[in-house]
């Protein structure tokens, strides 16, 4: 049986600052199978690594500024570590490691479809440029962006924003939107069991992911692989979860297709 993906949550997880170069290059170097990273766009349409909506304020500043309204030099005068997407590809381009790339924030959740439109032709022409398209999928809290990428690129609905409960429409979402995949919180998916069984009922491929302030256990990551059958686990623990993806094959007791 194919093993389960290890994927570093924002590049290396809690082993490197946050969507930077280090973070990427420390995953390829890990062995991590794919990173997981926050796509946004500036005023003037670089395409950036950024998670937030804001970007924290300066002096002279009433309140944090939201990122689009920023240009990416002013951006990296504030935070010179933030990268481009171009960038990013340059580091990763020559590795085997897969992307999974979230269309993140106001950039595309606020955002006009006209906009977000162009928005995804400039992400789009970068990964065409670096022939990496064999290696991505996008994925969106915002769903209703992802039948706009087209191009045959897999595509995955995201769930449990903020710690919410999983609605309770998620499958008829998923099947809707025709995503190949499904990413829920691990917490969630470990409280509702049937989620992951219903999800594989239908063929879909689950992620469990972990937000940036919790850690998965090594407990939580072996329910996971062995009880739930989750196709890959986006997590900040790196080093464990490379170890413990590459020793345990997917499948247990939840029904697989």
């Amino acid at each position: 049986m194919a093993r389960c993906l290890a994927v570093g949550h924002r590049g290396a997880g809690a082993l490197a600052p946050d969507n930077t170069l280090p973070a990427f290059r420390l995953a390829a170097q890990l062995g991590l199978d794919a990173i997981e990273t926050d796509l946004q766009v500036t005023s003037d349409d670089v395409v950036i690594l950024w998670h937030d909506d804001t970007v924290p304020k300066i002096a002279g500043e009433d309140a944090d500024p939201l990122l689009v309204t920023l240009t990416a030099d002013a951006l990296r005068a504030r935070h010179p570590e933030v990268p481009t997407l171009r960038e990013m590809l340059e580091v990763l381009q020559p590795t085997p490691v897969r992307l999974i790339l979230e269309l993140k924030g106001c950039s595309w959740e606020k955002a006009p479809e006209a906009t977000v439109r162009g928005r995804l032709a400039l992400v789009l022409a970068l990964v065409e440029e670096f022939g990496v398209a064999p290696r991505v999928l996008f994925s969106s809290f915002r769903h209703s962006v992802l039948p706009l990428i087209g191009g045959g690129f897999p595509t995955a609905a995201l769930f449990n924003a903020f710690g919410s409960p999983t609605p309770p429409d998620f499958l008829e979402t998923c099947l809707r939107l025709k995503v190949q995949e499904a990413h829920l919180s691990g917490p969630a998916l470990l409280a509702g069991p049937a989620d992951a069984a219903a999800l594989h009922k239908h063929g879909l491929r689950i992620m469990a992911w972990y937000p940036g302030n919790q850690e998965e256990t090594e407990e939580e990551v072996q329910n996971l692989i062995h009880k739930l059958g989750v196709h890959a686990i986006c997590g900040n623990r790196c080093d464990a979860l490379v170890r413990l993806c590459a020793n345990a094959a997917m499948g247990g007791d939840t029904e697989r297709p």
